[in-house]
């Protein structure tokens, strides 16, 4: 069995569990060899003066099969540290998994990892992925290709566990759970924003209110920085597609289409009615025609599925999308309705999807635009058009402060 080459970031007035949590996981794979790494050797301090030691220096590290990045109140001082971003760049070029956890994904996003990577973050800094170019994903652990990430500091075990899964398989990430007998069973439900009491919330965030508004002002400069923000109808750039698909990747392309509908439903979680008839951006349609557009254009991908496979190179007309966004339901209908209608329609679309073979996607359908059109093609477009209209929502709600 080859080695595994694993190294974690350490840096002044960080959270240490962030990084000795996934170091209790990961330092336990058969034939890891586990790097502590900073800049120095110097010892630091954590921010509740836990003292910790680097024992190699970034020029030192070897190349990386994975790079952890944790995160904390320090993750401050390392958005704009080029000798800190140089050094994960460089890493992760090569790196079998990028890893974050808490807000070591807002380090990955300065440092240029997230644009059009689903992500998450601790629950208080959430709403800043979208200015990395992100795709904010409110679950414990996200895994988008190489880059892992965790939400809040616990979290960070789950991730590394999943992180053992995607390098040793199942059964030896179930091994070191059970070796760690980690098995949570919380004594207070106040472990999530929507779970704890109102005055547990409020006065967590009184306590983090500096901290957050001064991660609020970095990721608005280090978007301006990377271009993130510039275009607003695009914000996890736009559709492309490289040609046929492999297994992997359509297995991917139906997880996010499956994911689709719960991250909708999350990204206007909380959203007033004035909020949700504000233009993601000006001249743009509002949150609300964006979440009834999405079941509109799905449906239409549906049926030209349905039609390529009982069919020859069916034809399929387009439609006027800016008309029906303009119709009275578009404009005005609560949200729940679409939610629940696109909820729905993605769990009978999703069955078909995992039912269709290599050949399957080879078929095609003769668009009135677009001309021939595979369902390769089409099975990328709808995993992209999902994440896209989420991070249109996601990225006004960052610009606008709506946490």
């Amino acid at each position: 069995m080859d080695p595994i080459e694993i190294g974690a970031i350490v840096f002044p007035r960080m959270d240490q569990m962030d990084f000795t949590g996934p170091f209790e996981v990961l330092s336990r794979i058969p034939g890891a060899r586990f790097h502590v790494l900073w800049k120095d050797k110097a010892p630091l301090r954590d921010i509740a003066g836990l003292i910790l030691t680097p024992e190699t220096t970034f020029a030192e590290a070897p190349n990386l099969d994975v790079l952890v990045v944790p995160g904390g109140w320090g993750q401050e001082q390392l958005m704009d540290d080029e000798a800190v971003l140089s050094f994960i760049r460089g890493q992760a070029a090569h790196a079998t998994c990028v890893f974050s956890v808490c807000t070591g994904a807002l380090i990955c996003g300065a440092a240029g990892l997230l644009r059009g990577v689903r992500a998450t973050t601790h629950w208080s800094a959430f709403h800043l992925l979208a200015y990395f170019g992100a795709i904010p994903c409110e679950e414990r652990v996200v895994v988008d290709g190489k880059y892992v990430s965790a939400a809040g500091v616990t979290a960070g075990l789950d991730g590394a566990l999943r992180v053992v899964s995607l390098l040793r398989g199942d059964r030896a990430a179930q091994q070191i759970q059970l070796a760690m007998q980690y098995a949570p069973d919380p004594s207070f439900s106040s472990g999530s924003p929507h779970t704890a009491p109102p005055e547990v919330l409020e006065a967590v965030r009184t306590a983090g209110r500096d901290i957050a508004h001064g991660r609020l002002e970095t990721a608005r400069r280090i978007s301006d920085r990377l271009g993130t923000m510039t275009d607003l109808r695009y914000p996890i750039g736009p559709f492309a597609y490289a040609g046929e698909s492999t297994e992997e990747q359509r297995r991917a392309f139906i997880d996010r289409i499956e994911a689709a509908p719960a991250r909708l439903r999350a990204a206007v979680d909380g959203l007033t009615p004035e909020q949700l008839d504000t233009p993601y951006r000006p001249g743009g349609w509002t949150v609300r025609q964006v979440v009834h557009h999405v079941p509109d254009s799905h449906i239409n991908s549906y049926c030209r599925f349905r039609l390529a496979l009982t069919e020859d190179s069916p034809s399929a007309k387009g439609y006027d999308e800016a008309a029906w966004a303009e119709l009275f339901d578009s404009r005005t209908a609560p949200v729940e309705v679409s939610l629940a209608l696109l909820e729905a329609l993605h769990r009978r679309w999703v069955l078909l999807l995992r039912a269709m073979t290599p050949a399957d996607f080879a078929r095609t359908f003769l668009h009135s635009e677009l001309g021939p059109v595979t369902l390769d093609r089409n099975l990328a477009l709808y995993a992209w058009h999902g994440d896209h209209h989420v991070a249109h929502i996601a990225s006004l709600r960052a610009r606008m402060g709506w946490t």
